[in-house]
C-alpha cells in the first residue's frame, strides 16, 4: 500500500506545474566514476546543474535540475566569514557511504541563487572514517546571505557504522554551508539541494500545488533512504 501511495504522490508531483528543481551531489566524475583517481572534487562540483553529468561531475537528479544556482567549495576561517574556494578530497568509504566528501574542519559550501531564485540545501548523509571503529561528533550550520544563522545542528554523533542524515530544508539567496568536525569525523555524500524560481503568472500552481511539492521533496529524500536500505519502491 505505502509503494503504490508513494509512486502515486510522485506521479501527481512530476505532472504538477512547479517551479521546483533539485540536484543531488553523489561525488562522482563525469563517467560516474569515483573521484579518487584525480585526488580532489572540483571547486565547482554542482554549479548549474543541467543534467545528469557535465564536464565536471555526475549528479542524481531530485525535482529537476538546477541551472540557476551557483556552487563553489571552500573552506571558512571563522564561523561563517572569511570563505575562500577550495577543493574537497575524495574518499571510497565512510561508514556505509560510498563516495564521500571530507576535508578538515572548516570545508563547505556557498551556494548562490541567480536574481529571483532561491536555493534550498535540503539533506545530507555523513558518517566518520570507519578505520578506528568508533563513533565521532561533528557539527553543521547554515547561514544566509545576511549572516543569520538558519541552521545549527549542534554536535552531533556521525557513525562509523551506517550512516545519519539530516533535513533542515532552509532557504535564501546565497546559502553558507559549513561542516565542523576532524577530517576523519566528517565525510558526506547525498548533498541534495533545490532550487525555487518565478513563473509566468498565468502558471501560478493552486495551494494544493504547492503543498504536493512541499512533500514531494519529502518523499523523494525518503525514497533514496529506502531504497538505500534495499527498500526501494
Amino acid at each position: 500500500m505505502f509503494k503504490h501511495t508513494l509512486l502515486l504522490c510522485l506521479f501527481a508531483l512530476s505532472t504538477a506545474c512547479i517551479p521546483l528543481q533539485a540536484t543531488v551531489l553523489i561525488y562522482t566524475n563525469p563517467s560516474n566514476l569515483p573521484f579518487l583517481g584525480s585526488g580532489s572534487i572540483p571547486i565547482g562540483y554542482g554549479s548549474r546543474v543541467n543534467a545528469l553529468f557535465d564536464s565536471v561531475g555526475s549528479y542524481e537528479e531530485g525535482l529537476g535540475l538546477t541551472p540557476n544556482i551557483v556552487v563553489a567549495s571552500g573552506l571558512f576561517q571563522t564561523d561563517n566569514t572569511g570563505f575562500a574556494e577550495q577543493v574537497l578530497f575524495p574518499w571510497s568509504t565512510y561508514g556505509d557511504l560510498e563516495n564521500i566528501a571530507y576535508r578538515q574542519a572548516g570545508m563547505g559550501y556557498r551556494l548562490v541563487a541567480d536574481p529571483q531564485y532561491s536555493v534550498v540545501i535540503q539533506a545530507w548523509d555523513f558518517a566518520t572514517w570507519p578505520t578506528f571503529g568508533i563513533n565521532s561528533t561533528v557539527r553543521f550550520r547554515i547561514w544566509n546571505e545576511a549572516n543569520s544563522m538558519l541552521f545549527d545542528s549542534g554536535n552531533v554523533v556521525s557513525p562509523f557504522v551506517g550512516h545519519s542524515s539530516l533535513s533542515p530544508a532552509v532557504s535564501g539567496s546565497t546559502l553558507y554551508f559549513r561542516v565542523d568536525g576532524d577530517f576523519r569525523n566528517a565525510g558526506i555524500d547525498n548533498f541534495h539541494f533545490y532550487q525555487t524560481g518565478p513563473l509566468p503568472s498565468s502558471e501560478v500552481p493552486e495551494t494544493s500545488t504547492w503543498v504536493y511539492a512541499t512533500f514531494g521533496v519529502g518523499l523523494l529524500w525518503i525514497r533514496r533512504q529506502l531504497r538505500r536500505a534495499g527498500l526501494a519502491v
